[in-house]
């Protein structure tokens, strides 16, 4: 709706699974879904491993696709 296209749900890699992989002006973006009552409250059930573990698997996903991420 805001210009992402969703290129993979579920994707699952050596690293582990990510909910949502989208591509937005040369940005290659990792979505993990959750469901809580407020942003706070998922923003904290987010921890570093997670994100380490997310990231490598974007980065495997960028391989597999011959993409380039930015950040």
């Amino acid at each position: 709706c805001k210009g992402y296209r969703i290129l993979a749900r579920r994707w699952r890699g050596a690293a582990g699974e990510i909910d949502l992989i989208a591509w937005r002006c040369g940005w290659l973006v990792a979505v993990e879904v959750k469901t809580r009552p407020n942003l706070t409250t998922g923003l904290e059930t987010i921890q570093p491993e997670q994100c380490r573990r997310i990231a490598a698997s974007l980065v495997q996903f960028a391989a597999h696709r011959r993409l380039a991420p930015r950040g």
